[in-house]
Order: structure tokens, then sequence, then C-alpha cells
């Protein structure tokens, strides 16, 4: 934007983002190079193959 002046850079320039990456531990760099947290893994339930059965016999017609 015009109104900022020349030395205020928004942070979410290259040199701002090159900083940031030299700033942090290469070994936290290289097990998040995102910079984002690893996602925990979320059990869904899976219906039963039995219950999966029992169903498609009723929606077939005779």
């Amino acid at each position: 934007p015009s109104f900022l002046s020349p030395r205020i850079q928004p942070p979410h320039t290259r040199a701002t983002m090159a900083q940031m990456r030299a700033a942090v531990p290469s070994t936290y760099y290289l097990l998040l190079p995102s910079g984002t947290q690893p996602l925990l893994p979320i059990p869904l339930p899976v219906p039963s193959t039995r219950r999966r059965a029992e169903i498609l016999e009723a929606d077939t017609p005779p």
C-alpha cells in the first residue's frame, strides 16, 4: 500500500519469510517445511461388513 513507508514491509514478503526461515532451527524446518503443525489422525467410524450386508439384502428386490 502507498501509505506504508518503504522501510516498513508487510510480514508476508519473500525477504521477511526468508529471514524467518533462517531464524528457525534446521531440525524444525526439516520436520515442518510448510510451517504448519502436523495433523493428528482422527479415526472415523467404519460400519461393519455384517451390517452393510444386511442393508444391501434389504434394498434388493426379491
